[in-house]
């Protein structure tokens, strides 16, 4: 099963009870698996924080979310955040409003919103967007 991608602990555990193993077995096997090196969510975390960066595709808030829906606990995704460069969100959310928009006007603002707030961009960096796209002061 981790042949094929990396689980959080919690994930996988969770595959484990589908299986109907029983708890006793599935904590022993995370147990081992955490002792080898072949289950370490921190890890895991870090690997998919840089994939996330490469892809250009979230800003820190989507990104946050993604790691949190893959099962690593807070805390770990707060320690990883904490070094993750936030100065290049506005260059992150530039490009794909360039990539997805091939011309903005003023009636395409809340588009242009609504997407980036999706993808987990703040809301000043969504402002500072706007405002240099539709040449607006006062977003």
């Amino acid at each position: 099963m981790l042949a094929v991608r990396d689980y959080s602990e919690k994930e996988l555990r969770l595959k484990l009870m589908a299986k109907n193993y029983p708890a006793a077995d599935v904590d022993a096997a995370v147990a081992r698996l955490q002792e080898r090196g072949y289950l370490d969510d921190t890890a895991l975390c870090r690997r998919l924080l840089e994939k996330f960066a490469a892809g250009a595709q979230y800003g820190v808030h989507g990104v946050a979310e993604r790691l949190k829906r893959r099962g690593i606990p807070g805390r770990i995704v707060a320690e990883a955040l904490a070094e993750y460069d936030r100065g290049s969100d506005y260059a992150r959310a530039q490009a794909l409003v360039k990539r997805k928009f091939k011309t903005i006007t003023a009636a395409d603002a809340a588009k242009v919103a609504r997407f980036l707030g999706g993808r987990g961009f703040g809301g000043e960096t969504v402002r500072k967007i706007l405002a240099e796209l539709c040449h607006y002061e006062n977003f």
